[in-house]
């Protein structure tokens, strides 16, 4: 029979006074715990909708691998509305406290194999990725992830549909198939995974640091998981990985070690019922946790050493780690955020400041993450990162002297209890004023704090500072020594040569050397340092939380209250949220910015040197939980403020001040600039970005990539960004949006003030003419450009299929995201589940100044498949994706539509949300801040047949297709080149498509175009060519022989 709930501790979350949720903790008889939340504010999705629903547009750009955000879907790149979550989506999310530190010594990665295939069916629902494709149709989402002791699984889900979820999602827990077709087509996912991280500098230090810990401890395992772990040595030794991927879910997978939060709109008891009919159904094997609190710590006497680490990327940086025991119990005083948080202080007095002064630094990290390999039962671990100029790395020993200074500063004075009282006040006002999150990032958030906290602490534990405890703070302090410390320095100023060793799984090159003794003793005697002291009382706090009255009538979305020839503001007083808090967004559009490749480097510097002269004064303000930001796009610079109103004007005068008057003093230049030349270097080696460049270069009518801007960079000096940085500020019209609990008076005296310091000239109309961009109307058929991975250690190719469809309108736009939703689901199962193209598969709505487009990228690798391979793959599924939307079910399809007219129609959670929803309206200068509401009027006027023809028309060649591909090719080992050519070189007069690159010995090689398998020209000009497409030579001659669209914005 159904086992009884038992109910703990019921109302005793503490939570925030503006939360309006309702909490319940409870226990299950198998010992699972869970936390319901019962949001009456969720509401109940139906097909017809609150007609009264103020909404807005839903088309910011999803994530991208360079800094920039993207700031209109008219401006660049439209992401998949599925993407965003929803107010009307109730969630859960279940951990369980067991993770990678209790994979077997003989299947490393068991742990991340054994999460991947719990997604893969269930007794009770047997189809592969059946969870996924139903949480699809009902506009809904999934996703896990594989730490040291923690595996968590979370998904969202229109709120009707979230008690059959439930049950779908508890079968992962209750009798998974755990077949073995699933477990070796996971095994390449895995792996996948695993090679896409192999450039990955974070993961390849984690792993270093692993590889030097004792044996018995944890860490010391390889916690990933690949190919040869997972598949090729367990065949060598005849082990059966899935009857040990069994025998690991039957001990892991134990009801007691998991933590369940569910969020819905429901009630309470009923919230109740449906979790114990589900969930009490998840055995309970009736062994302890594993917990790792009897192991030594990792590291023994060698760990005090000179590590010598070559990066992937251009980077000097120093890491000092401390090795310490479990911090578990220390969470209500956290005196590892204490003493973090005084290191890595950017203000005056600190070591930053000390380092910047030299010349020597510009970065710096300090403290502890709270999770993962950083803070488990078996250790934590503190750090302090530098990111080093090149002086600064010829004088490291000088650069860690003053860390530990400031450390014997921090054991002399002792614990500050004015310091601890001004963390804690910040983390209190934070708390008393929180804004809502969304209910699956909620609810991910809470369930990991379940395993560490008894149920009043769940919404505070991992936040708030509940007592000064004066020495804990000491003891942690007294860790900090010199003598304990491991110091890793990277620099790519390294060589092989310099380096003797290689790490084994991602072959990073190293060199372990003892610390010299004169170091040892120069810093067993230190003095104190004259400029170290702790920081002053933080100005920025805010004191005054009083909503004021409103002195404008009351709008539904933004209007203008000021406007000039320089500038226009758009103002909208809060009235739904009644928070203390604003935003102030502002517009710098210029004509200057992208008139040259030197001119968009500049502004890069501009924008670098700039936040470098404020880091120091504003840096109170970031802690105070006021933030700024500073973003270069291709036209304009945006600036972002905000936080509690009460310092906000504070923060913006200070901004702004050093805006009007920029100052830039020679060496900080020299030292700036071979950062932003790093920055660029480094992002080139992405290969998507390197994708996204290399579309946008073709599509779009002025662009300057990274690579033009790393070349025109080289040229410039200190005066040419003094002068113009002067140009720019009289060539430029703001336009700004000012939201939240301001007066619309004040909000005028802001921009007026911004305005009289910039004394601003009225831009010409040829002037304002440069400020839009045009796309490229691809010629009808198919296209192709293929260049080599600039990485030359990297074997990750991209595969990025485009197919432009036309000028955009709200209906098309909403059609597209149609399609996009009905198709993500198919297109992860075949390409990435069956097929096993890639770890990262997805398919993406763009919009290209206003030019939409669909695109299906596939990440995968040059050593398993070539890219003309996915390339078909990519163009067969779509193919394919036609014949399935014709057998589609009509309730299916109508699902869909609900599902995403749900997303869309969707309550906004906080002032945060809002402001996000207006904002990219104002900067592409649509003004469509309903826009939301008419996609959803445009949707349910949509048909199963209108999508067909849509993207028949889109892949068709008959019907007009226009078919950009994209491919970036990863190096295999028989092409570790120094150089490689993009340019394409035709062969017996016709368009090759190899990527050639130069070896040692001149000779050229080409790369694999089958799996595995090298070949020649001549066997790929046998094959036609016709259906990959036309060769892209030249990006310039190709732009300069076709049209671009007249018309850009609707």
């Amino acid at each position: 029979g159904t086992l009884k709930c038992i109910q703990t501790m019921a109302e005793v979350v503490v939570k925030s006074p503006r939360d309006c949720r309702e909490y319940r903790a409870l226990s299950l008889e198998n010992g699972l715990r869970v936390l319901l939340v019962s949001d009456q504010q969720m509401k109940e999705d139906t097909e017809d909708n609150d007609p009264d629903c103020t909404v807005s547009d839903d088309c910011e750009s999803g994530t991208s691998d360079d800094e920039n955000e993207q700031v209109s879907c008219l401006e660049e790149e439209k992401a998949p509305s599925m993407e965003k979550s929803s107010s009307n989506l109730a969630a859960a999310a279940l951990c369980v406290g067991v993770g990678s530190f209790s994979d077997p010594d003989e299947l490393p990665g068991l742990a991340h194999l054994v999460e991947h295939m719990l997604f893969m069916g269930s007794e009770k629902y047997p189809k592969q990725n059946e969870f996924d494709a139903f949480l699809k149709k009902h506009g809904g989402l999934s996703n896990a992830s594989t730490d040291c002791e923690q595996t968590l699984f979370h998904f969202e889900v229109r709120r009707k549909n979230f008690k059959e979820a439930l049950d779908r999602f508890a079968q992962f827990f209750v009798s998974p198939l755990l077949n073995k077709r699933s477990s070796e087509a996971e095994i390449q996912a895995v792996d996948s995974e695993f090679q896409m991280s192999l450039q990955s500098d974070a993961a390849r230090k984690l792993q270093l640091l692993s590889s030097q810990s004792r044996r018995g401890n944890p860490f010391s395992k390889f916690l990933w998981g690949n190919m040869k772990t997972l598949q090729l040595v367990p065949q060598e030794q005849g082990l059966d990985v899935n009857v040990h991927a069994r025998e690991f879910y039957a001990r892991a997978y134990s009801a007691n070690y998991m933590t369940l939060v569910v969020v819905s709109g429901e009630m309470l008891d009923t919230l109740e019922n449906w979790v114990t009919e589900i969930f009490s159904q998840v055995p309970k094997n009736g062994l302890s946790q594993p917990s790792f609190g009897d192991c030594l710590l990792p590291f023994d006497e060698l760990f005090h050493h000179v590590v010598k680490v070559q990066p992937v990327k251009e980077i000097h940086q120093v890491d000092i780690v401390w090795q310490l025991p479990c911090m578990f119990h220390t969470y209500r005083c956290k005196p590892l955020h204490y003493v973090g948080w005084l290191l890595g202080h950017e203000g005056p007095g600190s070591v930053l400041s000390v380092l910047r002064q030299k010349g020597w630094a510009l970065e710096i990290v300090a403290g502890n993450g709270e999770e993962g390999y950083e803070y488990n039962s078996s250790f934590s671990l503190f750090s302090c990162s530098i990111i080093l100029t090149e002086e600064g790395l010829m004088n490291v020993f000088e650069c860690c002297s003053v860390v530990f200074q400031y450390l014997e500063m921090l054991r002399c004075r002792g614990p500050q209890r004015r310091i601890f009282d001004e963390l804690k006040t910040i983390e209190d006002i934070e708390f008393q004023f929180q804004e809502q999150m969304e209910p699956v990032d909620f609810a991910v958030d809470v369930v990991k704090n379940m395993q560490l906290f008894c149920p009043e602490e769940y919404l505070t534990g991992d936040t708030l500072m509940f007592e000064f405890d004066e020495q804990m703070i000491v003891n942690v302090q007294n860790a900090l020594l010199p003598g304990s410390a491991n110091i890793t320095i990277l620099s790519s100023n390294f060589t092989q040569c310099d380096l003797n060793e290689t790490e084994p799984w991602f072959q990073t090159a190293y060199l372990t050397e003892e610390i010299p003794k004169l170091w040892d003793d120069a810093w067993s005697k230190l003095d104190l340092h004259p400029d170290l002291h702790f920081p002053p009382p933080n100005r920025f706090i805010a004191t005054y939380f009083d909503l004021k009255p409103p002195d404008c009538p009351d709008t539904l979305e933004p209007v203008v209250i000021y406007s000039t020839d320089t500038s226009k503001l758009w103002f909208k007083k809060d009235s739904k949220f009644h928070v203390p808090k604003a935003h102030i967004c502002l517009n710098l559009l210029s004509p200057l910015v992208k008139t040259s490749p030197m001119n968009a480097a500049m502004t890069s510097l501009f924008l670098f040197v700039l936040e470098h002269n404020l880091k120091e004064i504003a840096y109170a303000a970031d802690v105070a939980q006021l933030s700024y930001s500073f973003v270069e796009h291709e036209n304009c610079v945006v600036i972002k403020m905000s936080g509690f109103n009460d310092k906000l004007p504070l923060l913006f005068d200070t901004v702004t001040d050093y805006l009007a008057n920029f100052t830039c003093d020679v060496k900080e230049f020299g030292l700036i600039k071979a950062q932003v030349c790093k920055n660029y270097h480094n992002l080139r080696l992405k290969p998507t970005r390197l994708s996204k460049d290399t579309r946008l270069e073709i599509l779009q009518q002025v662009k300057w990539t990274v690579s033009d801007k790393l070349a025109a960079i080289d040229s410039v000096d200190v005066e040419q960004l003094q002068k113009f940085v002067e140009n720019f500020k009289v060539q430029v019209f703001v336009e700004g949006l000012i939201e939240g609990n301001m007066t619309s008076a004040e909000a005028v005296g802001l921009l007026q003030s911004v305005c009289n310091k910039l004394k601003m000239n009225p831009l010409l109309p040829s002037q304002v003419s440069q400020l839009s961009n045009r796309c490229l109307l691809l010629p009808r058929g198919a296209h192709l450009r293929r260049v080599g991975n600039m990485n030359e250690k990297d074997v990750n190719s991209v595969v990025t299929n485009y197919y432009q469809i036309g000028l955009g309108s709200v209906s098309t736009l909403a059609l597209n995201d149609l399609l996009v939703s009905l198709m993500e689901e198919p297109c992860f199962d075949v390409l990435r589940t069956q097929e096993q193209l890639g770890y990262s598969v997805f398919c993406t709505c763009r919009c290209t100044s206003g030019v939409l487009g669909l695109s299906v990228t596939v990440c995968t690798q040059a050593t398993k498949f070539s890219t003309t391979h996915v390339d078909e793959r990519i163009d067969s599924f779509l193919q394919s994706f036609v014949q399935n939307l014709k057998e589609m079910p009509d309730s299916d399809f109508q699902h869909h539509v609900e599902g995403l007219v749900n997303i869309k129609l969707r309550e906004d959670l906080n002032l945060t949300e809002v402001v996000d929803q207006h904002w990219p309206e104002i900067v592409s200068q649509t003004y469509l801040f309903d826009r939301r509401r008419q996609e959803c009027d445009a949707l349910k006027t949509l048909s199963r047949e209108h999508v067909i023809d849509w993207l028949v028309s889109c892949i068709t060649p008959a019907r007009g297709k226009r078919k950009l591909s994209i491919q970036i090719v990863g190096r295999t080992q028989e092409i570790l080149a120094p150089t490689v050519s993009c340019a394409m070189h035709p062969v017996d007069g016709t368009e090759s498509l190899s990527v050639e690159a130069n070896v040692g010995d001149g000779h050229q090689v080409s790369l694999n175009t089958k799996r595995g398998v090298k070949e020649s020209h001549k066997d790929r000009h046998r094959k036609s060519h016709q259906q990959h497409g036309k060769l892209i030579e030249d990006v310039h001659t190709f732009k300069d022989s076709n049209l671009f669209h007249s018309v850009w914005k609707f």
